[in-house]
């Protein structure tokens, strides 16, 4: 059996670059007690009318962020947490990857199909349902583009 050999000449040590992207205040790295702080406005991010997009123009994502706990992770599937800005403010929300999935107005709208009597007001939803998949795949695209935000994990301010 030939064992292959590697020259030391033909190798090196090179350093590569990672750029990371850090939610600040200022100067200041934002840490998770300040994030825990801002307003959870899921509402003011997703649009919930039949005729508009998922997220609503006004709405400016500036990334998501990994601060799942283990009580988040029972209670959902898989979701963002989104940063955002609307009005001037910034605001997070927590939004799920699944059309029919909790906190989504799919699942609303999906529920009032099931409910609804009125044969044109349940193809109505239905022809809706279909069109908000497409713009919903749409928006996940758009969040998970965004990119990771990073937030300091200690108390005290970087």
């Amino acid at each position: 059996m030939i064992e292959p050999i590697i020259n030391a000449k033909d190798c090196s040590v090179q350093e590569r670059s990672v750029n990371i992207r850090v939610l600040t205040v200022g100067t200041k790295q934002i840490t998770h007690a300040l994030y825990q702080q801002l307003i959870e406005d899921y509402r003011s991010l997703i649009a919930d009318d039949e005729d508009g997009g998922i997220i609503k123009p006004d709405a400016n994502i500036w990334g998501w962020v990994n601060v799942c706990t283990p009580e988040c992770k029972k209670t959902i599937d898989k979701h963002y947490h989104v940063v955002y800005e609307t009005n001037g403010n910034l605001k997070k929300a927590r939004v799920s990857c699944a059309l029919f999935g909790p906190d989504t107005f799919g699942r609303d709208w999906k529920d009032e199909m099931r409910r609804t009597l009125d044969p044109q007001r349940k193809a109505e939803l239905q022809q809706w349902i279909k069109e908000y998949e497409t713009s919903w795949k749409e928006a996940l695209k758009t969040i998970e583009g965004t990119g990771q935000l990073f937030i300091a994990v200690s108390g005290v301010w970087k």
